[in-house]
């Protein structure tokens, strides 16, 4: 009968592990199942009514928390049960996450366990009962050295329990990081580890506004970043301001919600993204950034993804700078447009700088994606990143140029201070036009506008140097924040309590009452606080902390250990240092600064904003160029770290048989990049393609054994793939070639260099088939003018194209491409009909 009892165990648990924790099989995993299972035979041998308890609590035990964690990455630790006196508060939530069948099951295993403690009638003999927990305490030991993320993602829960009991009792204790707590919040936090990691049912206090109750479709929301737009610069947060150097934004201030007292996290836009859409900065949240392949935050973008909201973060400069096209990509965004994609969508003619485009070309293309959503009766999220009014200050728009030529808003002797008039001017002057065009299509009163600078910009004030992008002045720091909700029952009013673009994720959870799990370490803006904090930081060398507290700013000096203290009531051009006098405030300003501070940079140092069912690891294997790399390598490598990003260029002795065996563990590949692996074969390579259902860029370049018959099946009809690079392949057939593109409709970026085996024909199909490519590379022979004229014809969002060896391709076919308004790059060589007489008609071509 113990027997029968610990298979029962041993099997539910291992069920459990396969169906609910695939990814998490090791010894130490398997031990923790193993050693459960014998303590609960043990327990339930004692008597029936302790087989009914420990059988009829510990196996659906064991599946709750699964559940819970294949949902949310979180662990059902003991301590969380008092919570389930709430129960009712996390109904909908378990019914969201398919939680709530649990407890039918739960019921039916309980009547059965019922039944079967009835037959128990034998004991365990002590001796086999004094080996088995001598044997489980060794196990116990040997689990205790398991790191920590391991712990939380493989073991038992029963076991997990004990384990951390053990490290408790034996734990060194080591100086406190800091703590946090959320003020005006109803939450819980579901783990000590992840301190921040909260559910927040529900903000409190008295509010500053709210929404009107509204049925149907929810709002758009519209987050604008502009620019350099500093507080002082604009009359409605300062005085000191002209009006007319800002009057869009002060005309529309009068109808919203305004920040005097807001503040940016850091003088970089992508610091200003970190803390508005995440809540949290500090200066080491660049890995976020770096790293952003899986970083594990949790903000907006992923909240309102849930919520049923359509994602879109639209910049006018490069999406590759700062990796912001990355980032975006791995935070829930659905669509990302950079200056060259927004150049193409909006008109031919390319305006603006190396920075980006214009801000009238990026507003114009807001406009366009959210009147496309509206009409399909789906909630927006959009990002707008304005760079107009970027160093060095050039206006680039015609019309305008000429007509802010000679204006001058106020004197200045700087004339770096002189363009930022001229372009912050250009910047308000787009900004009105898109309210009144929202307002226009009937967009603004079905909209939440949050209008704010990503940071601010100095002009000598504090020094020499007018881009101090690492002091932590008012001009630098000091920005102002706008909420735009025409028709939605919110008064217009001036609110002067100290916030910052970290209480900006705590804001809209409240606007829209939602309910969910984040890391925000701000506090919602809809409520009255008496004392509030904002906290910044340069992002540069020599770097500094900042805290604005009440009326009171501090600076902080690291290297130096210098400080400033400024009471801006009385001196808000920050010009006499109180540091000396006023040591009270000093020092208490400096405890919670450094602190917290500490305490943030301890969080994104050890990841620990969030739990993450990944580790710690980077996911992204790179072996690119190691000839040397053997099948077993690769195997050991993808099973320890199931990668995202996976780079096997040249690896010449990689065969069929690594691929086979890394294909079940490949499930979360976006990108797969084998150039020149000549022994991987058509059929390896189609089961590793058909593993994962989010390949998003692949190269497979030179694999010579990837030949025609069968290529169209490597993917199925739900692939995601938007960058195919299929080079070097000269026996490859174009009916092969478009029978693949078949399942490829959301491709963007095709490379067919060395693929001489493409006609006119199988050209227009690849057009039609593929009608969101922007980029192309062709290297074929046999195309003649007429694939031109299709180009031209269909390749309606083509930004480039790359061709060559095109022996029969003439200036007159070059001439009708020219017409494509979208194109802006084409390379030609090696095309010697070609005699440059088509240039006549290219209004913008670059020609090699």
């Amino acid at each position: 009968m113990n027997l029968l009892l610990f298979l029962i165990y041993i099997t539910a648990f291992i069920l459990v592990r396969q169906r609910l924790f695939s990814a998490s099989w090791s010894f130490a995993a398997v031990t923790s199942d193993l050693i459960a299972s014998i303590q609960l035979t043990i327990l339930s041998s004692f008597s029936p009514y302790a087989c009914l308890f420990f059988l009829g609590l510990a196996v659906p035990y064991s599946l709750l928390d699964g559940l819970i964690y294949r949902a949310t990455g979180l662990r059902m630790r003991i301590s969380l049960f008092h919570y389930l006196r709430q129960w009712k508060s996390f109904w909908e939530s378990a019914k969201e996450l398919g939680i709530h069948r649990f407890f039918l099951f739960f019921l039916i295993w309980l009547s059965l366990s019922g039944l079967f403690a009835t037959l128990v009638l034998s004991t365990m003999p002590s001796v086999t009962l004094g080996i088995a927990l001598f044997g489980m305490s060794l196990c116990l030991a040997v689990l205790w050295k398991v790191p920590t993320h391991l712990r939380h993602q493989r073991l038992h829960p029963l076991i997990l329990e004990q384990v951390e009991g053990i490290r408790v009792l034996f734990k060194k204790k080591e100086k406190r990081i800091g703590d946090w707590h959320p003020l005006q919040e109803n939450y819980f936090c579901p783990s000590s580890d992840f301190p921040l990691f909260r559910f927040t049912k529900q903000f409190q206090g008295r509010k500053h506004f709210s929404l009107l109750p509204r049925t149907g479709q929810k709002p758009h929301i519209v987050f604008v970043f502009m620019e350099s737009f500093r507080a002082k610069s604009s009359a409605v947060c300062d005085v000191r301001a002209p009006f007319e150097l800002t009057p869009c934004f002060n005309q529309i201030a009068r109808e919203g919600v305004l920040w005097r007292q807001f503040y940016c996290a850091s003088a970089r836009s992508y610091k200003a993204i970190i803390a508005s859409l995440f809540g949290i900065s500090c200066k080491k949240d660049e890995q976020a950034f770096h790293k952003a392949h899986n970083f594990p935050l949790r903000g907006l973008p992923e909240i309102l993804k849930e919520e049923g909201y359509f994602n879109a973060l639209l910049q006018g400069g490069d999406l590759s700078f700062d990796c912001m096209g990355e980032f975006a990509k791995a935070h829930a965004f659905d669509l990302m447009e950079g200056m060259q994609e927004i150049a193409a969508g909006v008109q031919p003619a390319f305006q603006g700088s190396f920075w980006g485009v214009n801000d009238e070309l990026l507003m114009r293309r807001a406009v366009q994606v959210l009147k496309q959503r509206d009409r399909e009766a789906t909630p927006s999220f959009i990002n707008l990143f304005t760079i107009s009014n970027h160093h060095p200050w050039r206006l680039t728009s015609e019309g305008l140029a000429s007509d802010l030529e000679k204006k001058i808003f106020y004197p200045t002797d700087n004339p770096y201070e002189a363009r930022f008039q001229k372009t912050l001017h250009y910047a308000d002057r787009c900004l009105g036009w898109l309210v009144n065009e929202l307002e226009k299509e009937g967009l603004l009163e079905k909209s939440l506008l949050f209008i704010l600078g990503d940071h601010g910009q100095p002009f000598s004030e504090h020094g020499e140097k007018f881009l101090d992008r690492d002091g932590l002045y008012e001009e630098q720091v000091k920005v102002p924040l706008l909420l735009l909700a025409k028709g939605q029952g919110i008064e217009p009013q001036k609110i002067d309590e100290v916030a910052s673009q970290e209480d900006l994720v705590a804001t809209v959870l409240d606007l829209l009452g939602i309910e969910t799990f984040h890391h925000s370490l701000g506090r919602s803006l809809c409520r009255e606080q008496k004392e509030t904090v904002a906290m910044f930081h340069s992002p540069f060398f020599p770097h500094r902390i900042g805290v604005r507290k009440n009326q009171w700013k501090w600076i902080y000096h690291p290297e130096t250990k210098e400080e400033e203290l400024y009471d801006l009531r009385i001196d808000p051009s920050e010009i006499k240092n109180l540091a000396r006098e006023e040591l009270m405030t000093l020092n208490a300003l400096r405890e919670e600064g450094l602190t917290r501070m500490k305490f943030i940079e301890d969080l994104f140092e050890k990841k620990l904003l969030i739990p993450s069912r990944l580790g710690e690891e980077d996911h992204i294997l790179d072996f690119s160029g190691q000839r040397e790399l053997s099948n077993e390598r690769l195997v050991g490598s993808v099973v320890k770290t199931p990668p995202v990003i996976l780079k096997i260029d040249d690896c010449d002795a990689i065969s069929d048989r690594a691929i086979y065996e890394i294909a079940p563990f490949c499930t979360r590949l976006k990108l797969l990049s084998m150039r020149n692996c000549s022994r991987i074969s058509l059929r390896a390579f189609k089961t590793l393609c058909l593993s994962t259902q989010q390949l998003y860029e692949l190269d497979i370049s030179h694999c010579f054994c990837i030949g025609d018959e069968g290529l169209e099946e490597v993917f199925d009809d739900t692939t995601l793939l938007q960058r195919l690079t299929l080079e070097g392949h000269l026996f490859l057939g174009g009916a092969s070639i478009v029978g693949l593109l078949k399942k490829t409709p959301k491709l963007r970026r095709l490379s067919l260099l060395g693929t001489a085996q493409i006609c006119d024909a199988e050209m227009t199909s690849i057009l039609s088939l593929c009608p969101e490519l922007k980029f192309l590379k062709l290297d074929v022979g046999r195309l003649t003018d007429a694939s031109l004229e299709a180009i031209a014809k269909n390749a309606h969002h083509l930004i480039g194209i790359y061709l060559v060896n095109c022996q029969q391709i003439t200036d007159e076919g070059l001439a009708v491409l020219g017409q494509r308004p979208n194109l802006s790059s084409v390379v030609l060589i090696d095309c010697p009909l070609v005699k440059g007489s088509f240039l006549k008609s290219w209004k913008k071509i670059f020609f090699r």
